[in-house]
């Protein structure tokens, strides 16, 4: 499988050298973009012996630059391992075919991706499908399964629908909300809404968060809130900079439940719920008294709920 990909990104590199040639500064109808990069990582340690591999990753961007028309996403790894206990991995970080364009009201995706931005949901192997009533402004919905990176991870079973709403204005400012809805085996397995947002005060200050509120009906009013993260910085000078954040997380482990259940049935279902799982909150002011230097003074807690533990 390296030895395809190595051929593959060799070729993809002259691929995109012909097509991307521009001469008096026209470019050529057909264009193509990509890189290809190769390493090697080794380590050995006493009791497992010496164990290596070979990495080899391709980039590829067809048709049009992102962004300006449709274009074909390529964006593979191959690891292989030279000891025979460890399997080779493929791993897909972004494969799709999109269209997307300034002034235009369509906006498609189809492939693997991630959906970190516009719904929260992380990685989709399936379709987007969204329009632009105005330039700033992004409306549309997605469906698929869900996805991981790694090829020999993917889960039939798991099926991701959802409705977003995506604004991006000046100065970085950017929101999003969104309504996704998770499956399992046919099941609803979880209901709830996103919202993601950056806010640049002016150039001095930031504030970034990002919330989930559960909808189930099975879930009590004090753990709707399942997870919030909230980050201010402050940059006044340029030698020196202060940031806060607090996060929280709250959710039912779903397939550890089913698990526990599953092997100790006289378990009452109180006990198994993982509602509460972690608070932190903390402040950072870092220092830069030279230009080779900086000092950072931190503080911060951690308190697990459940065992009522604070760090």
């Amino acid at each position: 499988m390296t030895r395809k990909i190595w051929i593959f990104g060799i070729f993809l590199l002259l691929f995109a050298g012909l097509c991307n040639s521009e001469e008096n500064g026209s470019r050529e109808p057909f264009y193509a973009r990509g890189r290809f990069s190769l390493d090697w990582f080794g380590v050995h340690e006493r009791d497992a012996g010496f164990f290596s591999q070979l990495s080899t990753r391709v980039k590829l961007e067809l048709f049009n630059r992102r962004g300006s028309g449709w274009t074909f996403t390529l964006d593979a790894r191959d690891r292989y391992s030279f000891n025979k206990t460890k399997a080779n991995q493929v791993i897909l970080y972004d494969t799709c075919l999109s269209f997307e364009k300034p002034g235009s009201l369509l906006y498609f995706f189809l492939g693997q991706m991630n959906l970190y931005d516009t719904a929260g949901i992380g990685q989709l192997l399936g379709g987007i499908l969204g329009f632009k009533p105005v330039p700033d402004l992004l409306i549309g919905g997605y469906g698929g399964l869900e996805s991981n990176i790694y090829v020999n991870r993917l889960n039939r079973n798991y099926h991701k629908f959802g409705l977003f709403t995506h604004y991006t204005g000046t100065l970085g400012r950017r929101f999003s909300l969104s309504y996704n809805h998770i499956r399992y085996s046919g099941m609803l397995e979880n209901q709830y809404l996103y919202l993601n947002g950056m806010y640049p005060l002016d150039k001095y200050l930031v504030i970034f968060g990002n919330m989930e509120y559960q909808l189930g009906s099975n879930i009590g009013t004090k753990d709707r809130l399942s997870r919030l993260f909230l980050n201010v910085r402050f940059d006044p000078a340029n030698w020196i900079d202060l940031s806060a954040f607090y996060s929280s997380g709250k959710g039912l482990d779903f397939h550890r439940f089913v698990l526990d259940r599953s092997q100790d049935p006289v378990f009452n279902d109180q006990q198994i719920e993982r509602y509460y799982y972690s608070t932190q909150y903390g402040i950072r002011v870092s220092i830069k008294p030279a230009q080779s230097m900086r000092l950072f003074v931190s503080r911060q807690e951690r308190e697990n709920v459940d065992d009522n533990i604070q760090k």
